[in-house]
């Protein structure tokens, strides 16, 4: 299955929340699959204490993903990542902007 979403957040506080492009989190744009390709997330503003991923997959490839950050605050124990496979799958060309 392959998962394709945009997520834009304007604002507002989220606190141990994961934001994702594709995945099962409370701020999400899908569930992640067997990949997670050509995900986008635009972060406009807001206070930030959790991860965030432009797609992330439990197995499988991770590839095509977009974060793009214009403003907010984000803890110092945020991981950001443009794509993410928790499993053995292929992450490459994710972009973090």
């Amino acid at each position: 299955m392959e998962i394709k979403n945009d997520v834009i957040i304007h604002g507002g506080d989220y606190d141990n929340t994961a934001v994702a492009g594709s995945y099962p989190c409370v701020v999400t744009g899908g569930r992640g699959g067997r990949k997670a390709e050509e995900n986008t997330v635009l972060i406009e503003n807001g206070s930030f204490n959790g991860n965030i991923a432009g797609g992330y997959v439990e197995t499988g490839d991770a590839t095509k993903n977009v974060v793009t950050i214009k403003d907010g605050t984000f803890a110092d124990s945020d991981m950001i990542y443009g794509g993410y496979s928790g499993g053995s799958g292929n992450v490459k060309d994710n972009t973090v902007t």
